[in-house]
Parts: C-alpha cells; structure tokens; sequence
C-alpha cells in the first residue's frame, strides 16, 4: 500500500516543483493548492437561444495528517463554475473556492453528451487558448453529466480521472481502439477537409466507469451514437493500426479466438464519375484459443480454413458497418473523404460526406497466422 502512495505522490510532487520553477505565483504551502486532474462541461438549455454552462474540475486535495510524507493521503473534490460563457465560469468557481487552481497536468477533459451534441466549437476555442492547459490530455465523450463522471468514486484511485485515463491508455490493446485520442488529435480531426471526429464514450454501469462505444460526429457536432460491438468494427474500417480479438463459434464448447494486429490501406479512383473506394485490411496475429478447429497447427488446409473464415467474418461485420455509415448515420465515419479529398482536390467546397455515401466501397481481408501459441490441448 506504501508503495503505491509513493507512485502517486511522487508524480505530483514533480509536477507541483515543476510550477513553482515556472515563476508564477504561488501559495505557501500545498494545502493551499489544487492540481485539476481532470476537467468536464455540461450544459443546460434555459431557453432556445440561452444556455448555461457548468465546468466542473477534479482536483486533488492533499490532507497532511503528520510529520512524514508517508501520511499525506491524496483524495479529489469537484470544484464546479456555472456562467453563461464558458469564460464567465472561472469567476462563478473561484467565487466559491479557497484554494488556487493549477491547471496543466490534466489527465481527462470529459464533454457531456448533450454538450457534444449541442457543439464542442466554443469548447475548443477556450481549451487552445488558455497556454497553461495541457493539450495532451484525452478527450472523451459521456453519458448523463460530466461532473457525476468526475465525482465518481473509483476504489484505490485518488480521483475518477487518473482511471478514465488508464481506460482509454490501455483500450488501445483490445477492440482496435484508436490509440490517438487526446485533444490534440481532436482539434487536427477538426481542420483536415473530408474528416469526421470519432470519439471514445464512456458511462457508468453496474461494474464501474466503462467504454461502451464511440461518439460519431459530423464536423463539431455529436450526431450518432456507436455501441462497443459496432465500434470495434467501425475502428477497424477507420484505424490503420490497430489489436483485437475475432471469435469463431461453433457450440458453446467449440470456438476459436483470434488476437490480431490490424493494419488498412485505402484505394480511390472514379468510375462513371462517382468515387470507387477499396479498403485492405490485414490482419496478423496469434490462436489465443482453439477447440474448434482440429489439427489447425499441424495441417495446412485446416489453417488455410480457419483464415478463410476469419477473412469472411471481419468483411460481413465491416460490410455492416457500411451500410449502417449510409442509411443510419448518413455520413463518413470512417474518414474516406479524406482519401478523395487528397486525390481529387482540396479546398473545392465538396460535400465529402455526400460523395462518400454515394460512393461504393470494396472491402479485402487477408488474415494470417503468426502463433499458435506454447501448445494446443487435443484429446
């Protein structure tokens, strides 16, 4: 338990030495500051034309309790800002605050659900402005409130924050999870031309914070919403890099898992003049299970079967994921305007979107086997 205080001590300590180095101004004593490990926005709708924001901070709280550092217990509070600008918001929260604020080392900026779909434009702008917040930071989408997302209470975590970051750091290995997902990527998916922003969501169900999808957008605004079994194709459609695991079930007893590292090219040409779009998918990995396929690590055919069918079941999904892109979401979320817009000519005032989804797109899939493993169990 020592040693995992002093994990989290000492981060915050260099980071509390690295502001005092700065030379901006500061206070006597650390329990007299607050490092914000996390940031969130809400909204609410007072009227058509009117709304209200509230910009709630995670912070840690240091409690020094004796003479050694060993008895410094760290724990978070929200320090919540409710303005009708998101600017207004700093005075509302400092009004109510004894304590300063060091902003920097934030580890999550969280946007409430009906924040993204109202538009994360003005979220923006404040966030590149300010040059002491940190642009590193992950982004990430939620449902219900923001501030109950950062209240959250998660067991051997100093604040929500520290594991919402942790989520979406390590998803990366499982269900081609994007591995960009900070604000800076964000704000570069917001000014390259024929580019839609895919964000990670996040909610709080019986078992904790979880991932449970990804929020779709059309230029700055939310429109749709993924589940997590649809986002692990759509992130395979739209990813180039990317590990996950593909199932093929017979019975409850006979099934096969496949962990793969993806990889995709995208192809555009015209034919008849609309776009023709072919997307190449490879995927390259290990037999993580297998009581399916017999003798798959002895015979050729059996493994040349097992790919087949691992190459068909990835095109089914991805080909549904397609059709759902042009007649449920009705836009490009897996980013192919870019590839036209790179091809055909930017800054030409093209309805991307339009273009993609009259567009037809071909999809291959080449699988192959690296491992099988230390060994299989056969009777």
């Amino acid at each position: 338990m020592k040693k995992n205080k002093f994990l989290i001590i000492i981060p915050l300590m260099i980071m509390i030495f690295s502001f005092f180095i700065t030379g901006m101004e500061s206070t006597d004593s650390i329990e007299n500051l607050e490092i914000v490990s996390g940031l969130g926005i809400d909204i609410k709708c007072k009227t058509d034309n009117s709304i209200e924001y509230s910009v709630p901070l995670s912070a840690y709280v240091f409690d020094e309790s004796g003479e050694s550092s060993e008895n410094t217990r760290i724990s978070s509070t929200i320090r919540d800002g409710v303005a009708r600008t998101l600017g207004a918001t700093r005075e509302n929260r400092q009004s109510i605050s004894d304590k300063q604020s060091i902003l920097g080392f934030e580890k999550v900026y969280v946007v409430s659900e009906n924040s993204a779909v109202y538009g994360i434009g003005p979220i923006m702008d404040i966030l590149f402005r300010n040059p002491q917040l940190n642009d590193t930071g992950y982004f990430v989408i939620c449902k219900g409130r923001a501030k109950d997302m950062l209240s959250y209470k998660v067991k051997g975590y100093p604040s929500s924050s520290d594991f919402i970051e942790g989520l979406l750091k390590n998803e990366f290995n499982y269900a081609f999870f994007p591995k960009n997902t900070k604000i800076t990527d964000l704000y570069t998916s917001l000014r390259v031309e024929g580019v839609n922003p895919v964000i990670p969501y996040i909610e709080i169900g019986n078992d904790g914070i979880k991932v449970s999808g990804m929020a779709l957008f059309k230029d700055e605004r939310m429109v749709a919403r993924s589940d997590f079994d649809d986002s692990k194709w759509l992130n395979l459609l739209r990813n180039d890099k990317g590990r996950g695991i593909v199932s093929l079930q017979k019975t409850s007893k006979n099934y096969s898992d496949f962990y793969a590292d993806s990889s995709r090219k995208v192809h555009v040409d015209k034919i008849d003049g609309k776009l023709h779009f072919t997307i190449d998918l490879r995927l390259k990995g290990d037999i993580v299970t297998n009581t399916y396929f017999r003798d798959l690590s002895k015979n050729k055919d059996v493994k040349r079967a097992f790919e087949k069918k691992i190459d068909e079941k990835v095109r089914k999904n991805c080909y549904l994921i397609i059709n759902k892109m042009k007649n449920e979401y009705k836009m490009d979320c897996i980013g192919l305007g870019q590839y036209a817009a790179a091809r055909y000519g930017r800054w030409s005032n093209t309805d991307w979107n339009r273009e993609v989804l009259n567009s037809s797109i071909d999809i291959n899939v080449k699988t192959s086997i690296k491992s099988w493993g230390r060994g299989s169990f056969e009777k």
